[in-house]
């Protein structure tokens, strides 16, 4: 089974220059990034070379809903280029720890590429940064747009076509989903899309993207296969089973499942997140994807046993059904109840790929799942 309390090898630290590289930040603006910050700190806690190429920061983040770690990877060696894996978030980490990662790699701004695991905040919040700074190209997975027409078309699906026709339910739900699924950089950006199996090479590094929809349904990870490093974003990470589907067609956590035997077959021996420790060693590597894929159980357990309580039920229904054991869906804050719709309709579609329920539309575009 995956080991919590495994111990990384000895890595060379790299001290900081002085006192300020430990980027401190005792309380940020919580409406610039996320209704549910409170008085957000940080604080960075590791700065090392695990291996040859390879800068790995790591940040501390106090009173932010989502998570209490953020590491940053920087990737360089031989051949002028550099690369950063996701940026961070000016409020979650800083900015200026970017300039000491090129620094300690003795890179320049002019060597930066960037590397776009998926679009949330606390992971490109640093884009602008990048850019005025002189980064250069930025790759990411396929964008998928949840435009107005999307949004209304997510409220049908999940059986709440009231929500297109009044503002109050309707503010909410697009702000909510735009600010979840937005995706793109400025203008003129030296962008290039990456599909699995499209390879680059960076400072020695020779990397392939794989589509790795799930956390987000852009979301790459990008791997060296000939040192077996994979760098997984959030698609590997230990949270809450919380897959969010927006698209009626998109078959989110089902997509997500199939990634494990695509990453199982690579055999990697080290995979870098976004929030943990990384991880070591081919067994305790799979027995973390098996960790990570048990989480989903007890929800799709729940939401099917809803189902054959209500015989038939849209996805509000069940959401609401879900959270009585938590407490009233009412008092959960408007972000929050849209996020818990988008959970329950990625757990529904994934027990109606797999025939253990029903589905059905009706002539409004309302899904309703149906006991078997």
């Amino acid at each position: 089974m995956y080991d919590y309390d495994q111990r990384a090898p000895k890595r060379e630290p790299i001290e900081p220059a002085s006192t300020t590289d430990t980027f401190s930040s005792s309380s940020a603006d919580p409406n610039e990034l996320d209704s549910l910050m409170g008085s957000v700190s940080y604080k960075m806690t590791e700065f090392e070379k695990p291996l040859p190429g390879l800068i790995h920061a790591v940040f501390a983040v106090e009173n932010y809903y989502f998570t209490d770690r953020l590491d940053r990877y920087l990737l360089f060696g031989p051949g002028g280029r550099s690369l950063f894996i996701d940026l961070g978030h000016p409020l979650l980490c800083g900015s200026e720890h970017l300039d000491l990662m090129l620094e300690r790699a003795e890179m320049d701004w002019s060597s930066a590429d960037l590397a776009v695991t998926h679009f949330h905040p606390d992971h490109v919040g640093n884009m602008q940064y990048f850019l005025n700074r002189g980064g250069n190209a930025v790759y990411h997975g396929p964008l998928h747009v949840l435009d107005d027409e999307a949004c209304a078309d997510f409220a049908f699906a999940i059986g709440w076509p009231e929500a297109t026709e009044a503002p109050e339910l309707w503010d909410p739900l697009h702000f909510t989903l735009q600010y979840i699924t937005k995706c793109g950089f400025p203008e003129g950006t030296n962008a290039h899309e990456l599909h699995t199996g499209d390879s680059f090479s960076v400072g020695g590094w020779d990397l392939a993207a794989l589509e790795t929809p799930g956390h987000a349904l852009e979301h790459i990870c990008v791997a060296d296969k000939q040192r077996k490093v994979l760098f997984g974003g959030d698609h590997i990470i230990d949270a809450a089973p919380s897959i969010m589907q927006f698209g009626r067609n998109d078959h989110l956590l089902s997509k997500f499942f199939d990634t494990f035997p695509v990453l199982r077959k690579a055999e990697y021996e080290t995979v870098y997140m976004s929030h943990h420790a990384p991880l070591r060693g081919k067994e305790n590597i799979n027995d973390f994807y098996d960790f990570m894929i048990a989480k989903f159980d007890k929800p799709l357990a729940k939401r099917k046993k809803i189902i054959d309580q209500l015989g038939s039920a849209t996805v509000m229904e069940v959401a609401q059904a879900a959270q009585q054991s938590h407490g009233s869906f009412n008092e959960l804050e408007e972000g929050m109840k849209i996020r818990r719709f988008a959970m329950t309709f990625s757990l529904l579609e994934h027990l109606a790929d797999q025939k253990v329920i029903a589905r059905e539309t009706d002539s409004e575009g309302i899904i309703h799942y149906k006991a078997i």
